[in-house]
């Protein structure tokens, strides 16, 4: 009976041992295969790390391309608008230098002006001389000042003139109307130097009346006046008026009388 236990007990132990030494190489092999994975991983993470290194090397190398690629564009920008700003200045430029030119030309043609009106005038003293003429024309200018208020008086009194002629005239022209309306005329028979008195043949019957007033003329050339001072029918007797004699006028027998104012119809 021992011995029977005794087989098994080895038996058991065998098969222990046999499961054991089974065990021991599968916990082995899983050892190595594990150890064989975590080479295959580290090699993998580094790897992956390596990878990431170069990618983010690369998308350093990226964005600094696209910063390159940008600052080219700036500075390609920065050209353009710098090559604009020279054209316009450039234009700027042209445009100043055109001006001057002209302005050159201008001088050049002011001076060759001046060599032709002052040819004995060196250039220098050109300043001198336009000082000169300068002062000669505001003198000048005064002068026409002074000249135009005296025209402006004369064309006053002229003005003046013309309306104390124009009314001297219209004043002849009536009185002309009135001698030609004027179908009374007589003739003056004797004069009183003395007493300023004349007899004229005309009297009522000839239309005049105590108050008229006579023109005496000679060859239509009005000498002076008279008064009525006593009427009779084919006869009056009337007086010189005081101040109405022409300057040198004397009135004479045979001169003729009108009347002064013709009634009106």
């Amino acid at each position: 009976m021992k011995l029977l236990f005794y087989i098994l007990a080895v038996a058991a132990i065998v098969a222990a041992g046999f499961f054991s030494w089974q065990v021991k190489e599968k916990y082995a092999a899983k050892i190595s295969a594990r150890d064989e994975i975590q080479g295959k991983n580290k090699v993998l993470s580094q790897n992956i790390s390596d990878k990431q290194d170069e990618k983010k090397g690369a998308e350093a190398d990226k964005q600094a391309a696209i910063d390159q690629k940008a600052e080219v564009f700036a500075q390609y920008d920065s050209s353009q608008a710098q090559g604009k700003q020279l054209g316009r200045d450039l234009e700027e430029e042209q445009e100043r230098f055109t001006a001057a030119k002209a302005r050159q030309d201008e001088i050049a043609k002011v001076m060759t002006e001046i060599k032709e009106l002052f040819p004995d005038t060196e250039i220098e003293d050109v300043p001198k001389v336009f000082e000169d003429l300068q002062a000669t024309k505001r003198k000048l200018d005064k002068e026409f000042e002074e000249q135009e208020i005296v025209r402006e008086g004369l064309m006053k009194e002229v003005g003046k003139n013309k309306d104390e002629i124009n009314r001297v005239g219209t004043k002849i022209a009536d009185s002309r109307a009135r001698v030609l309306r004027n179908d009374f005329q007589a003739t003056v028979t004797s004069v009183s130097s003395e007493w300023d008195f004349l007899v004229i043949a005309a009297g009522e019957k000839s239309g005049l009346a105590g108050d008229s007033r006579l023109l005496v003329q000679r060859g239509g050339r009005l000498l002076g006046k008279v008064a009525i001072s006593s009427l009779e029918a084919n006869q009056a007797v009337a007086e010189i008026v005081p101040g109405s004699l022409a300057p040198g006028a004397v009135i004479q027998p045979g001169d003729q009388v009108i009347l002064e104012k013709v009634k009106s119809n």
